[in-house]
């Protein structure tokens, strides 16, 4: 039987709008979709390349992950076109024809199946096809698929699980989209799908929005991982669906149903080699489009963690062959690969081996799940992914400072593979920057992560939510708007648009030296310091070190959000935290192999079912 790989790709939506690049190429013409939402108008005299992000297909990775043998391009075509097959390899510069593939279709009014068969070679990166149009021409449908027994075909259920929390304009659209292009689609996928919202604000009409494949599921508010353990606590539990794969998925995301679909035809070829790997979908910038921000992730030894392979611009074709080797070949030392639950993919069977997540409420249980997931090769592929808010607009100085601080120093007890990695780098590095930026908040959270760490397994498991965040919403630093800034200190004179523009260092190698021994003033006479006013950016990694050194007073401006802080030198409370910062060190590195012990004897406890249910206070008959 002929089964579908990928459907060929138009969409009415704010991606194709603003940048057709991802879908198709031309010569100046454009191409719209007809009132039916599915066929594809196409313009006389034009060439259309779709050796696109969408409508490529990733030949060197269906082979790989699938031992696809065969592959077939079958359109419905109305009108008069040279259709040319196209390859991309390592070495192409363009979509260059493949030899003796080449057809006419001339159908004027009347709709004609054309089939092209590909030769399958793994050195071929992409396989697409180019449209020459003589007359105007419709594309009643089209996709790429290939003959397969059907005894090859597994029995994939697929659940997709997305957590949120008060993101309801994000997650009724994303309803809606699965509604009308996955469960009333006639794709193999409408079949064995479902969706499920863990609810974490408990903000959406459960009963209104439920219903027809999807269900909402109030939940208490513990966070990415609390969310994502509820939806995986669901999947182990569902007697009817029974899923054999679980779909984790951000809410602030903008979806592409096809990558969905992509994602169920993936699993239903998958071979023995890849079978047990998790599908690690791309993060594409919601701002620009075509920018791939990270696909699978690695830990470095730094201490820092982020994309596994350098931002790509997915328009681009070179890029979008880059885009398909695997990590490995161009960063060979990293080894500590995971990847983010935008959206990520896991079999079932890695759930009930693997367990689940930590509760580490934010940030790193996606890393420190994908390190247990690492003991197989994570699939990526183009057309899989979801457009994402970039974080840097979001900063959250609980999620950078005391959770990066306690959740990693757990994670390296968890995992002595990340011994190698110089977490304790990362810190000072942290430390001096809020330091010499005079925000003290940030540099007590970062203490007092390292402290609820040494406070061992017992208070990661009964730490309640509500308090937890009352206390790190209570030390985080307060900004306010830029206009009550102005208006309880008139005698600022900002220029925001300099401040902006602002990034070279300008400091002498002596300056250089001073501010580093003295924490940029801490340590020098009061006579030393100014009392001038000057703006810096909020951006926690951003620094202005000739412009902010030596002053009292720094005004930190978020320019995402028109807020600000003004931050005023505090020496006795700079004393007092590094103090605090070399204690918590030491105490750290004497207790380490103490820690790592009861961590690990407690980690079954906190990956357990039973954990979970408790934890989220739900009753033992709840599913």
């Amino acid at each position: 039987m002929y089964f579908k790989l990928a459907n060929l790709l138009v969409e009415d939506n704010q991606v194709f709008n603003n940048c057709p690049g991802m879908y198709y190429r031309s010569d100046g013409q454009s191409l719209g979709l007809a009132s039916d939402g599915r066929t594809i108008l196409l313009k006389a005299g034009a060439n259309y390349d779709f050796a696109t992000y969408f409508n490529a297909i990733s030949l060197q990775k269906w082979i790989r992950y699938c031992s696809l043998d065969n592959l077939v391009l079958q359109l419905e075509i109305e009108g008069r076109a040279k259709l040319v097959p196209t390859y991309a390899d390592s070495f192409s510069q363009r979509a260059e024809p493949i030899s003796g593939l080449t057809l006419e279709v001339d159908s004027p009014g009347q709709a004609q199946e054309v089939r092209v068969a590909y030769p399958v070679q793994d050195n071929l990166t992409l396989v697409s096809f180019r449209l020459e149009t003589i007359s105007d021409c419709k594309i009643l449908a089209g996709g790429y698929y290939s003959e397969v027994a059907e005894e090859r075909i597994r029995p994939v259920r697929l659940l997709l699980s997305t957590t949120t929390y008060k993101k309801e304009n994000y997650i009724k659209k994303n309803i809606d989209l699965v509604r009308r292009h996955i469960l009333d689609s006639t794709d193999a996928i409408a079949a064995h799908f479902k969706m499920q919202v863990v609810d974490n604000g408990q903000s959406l009409d459960a009963a209104g929005l439920s219903g027809g494949g999807v269900a909402v599921l109030p939940n208490l508010n513990t966070g990415g991982s609390g969310g994502f353990a509820r939806g995986m606590l669901e999947a182990l539990q569902d007697r009817d669906f029974k899923p054999s794969h679980i779909l984790l998925m951000d809410d602030d995301v903008v979806v592409s149903p096809e990558s969905i679909k992509r994602t169920f035809n993936l699993l239903s070829l998958v071979n023995e080699d890849y079978a047990a790997s998790a599908i690690s979908g791309a993060m594409l910038s919601m701002e620009t489009y075509d920018d791939r921000y990270e696909d699978v992730g690695a830990v470095r030894k730094d201490g820092s963690y982020g994309p596994a392979k350098r931002s790509l611009r997915l328009t681009l074709l070179r890029d979008l062959i880059e885009n398909e080797e695997l990590a490995a070949k161009y960063m060979p030392d990293l080894r500590h690969f995971y990847a983010g639950w935008w959206y990520c993919c896991i079999p079932m069977t890695e759930v009930r081996a693997q367990g689940l997540p930590l509760p580490f409420f934010i940030r790193d249980d996606d890393v420190e799940y994908g390190l247990r997931l690492n003991r197989h090769p994570f699939m990526t592929m183009n057309g899989i992914g979801i457009w994402h808010e970039p974080f840097y607009i979001r900063f959250n100085a609980v999620s950078e400072r005391y959770n990066i601080a306690r959740n990693n120093l757990i994670m390296q007890a968890l995992h002595p593979e990340l011994d190698e990695v110089d977490y304790w780098g990362d810190f000072k590095g942290r430390l001096q920057l809020d330091l010499k930026k005079l925000n003290y908040a940030n540099a007590e959270l970062l203490c007092r992560g390292i402290e609820d760490y040494l406070a061992g397994p017992e208070a990661l498991m009964r730490t309640p939510v509500d308090n937890f965040l009352g206390v790190m919403g209570r030390d985080a630093e307060k900004l306010v708007s830029f206009d009550q800034i102005k208006a309880d200190y008139p005698e600022l004179k900002i220029s925001l648009p300099a401040l902006w523009q602002e990034s070279q260092d300008g400091r002498s190698r002596l300056q250089r030296i001073s501010d580093y021994l003295t924490w940029n003033g801490h340590r020098q006479p009061d006579r030393k310091l100014s009392d001038q006013v000057v703006a810096i950016p909020y951006e926690a990694a951003s620094y202005l070190p000739a412009k902010s050194r030596l002053h009292r007073r720094l005004l930190a401006i978020d320019n995402f959000t028109d807020r600000a802080v003004l931050r005023t030198m505090d020496k006795p409370r700079f004393k007092a935290i590094l103090k605090r910062y070399k204690r918590d060190c030491k105490l750290a590195k004497g207790k380490r192999l103490e820690l790592r012990e009861r961590y690990q004897a407690a980690w079954p406890t906190l990956i357990s079912e039973k954990f979970w249910m408790d934890y989220l206070k739900l009753r033992t008959d709840q599913a």
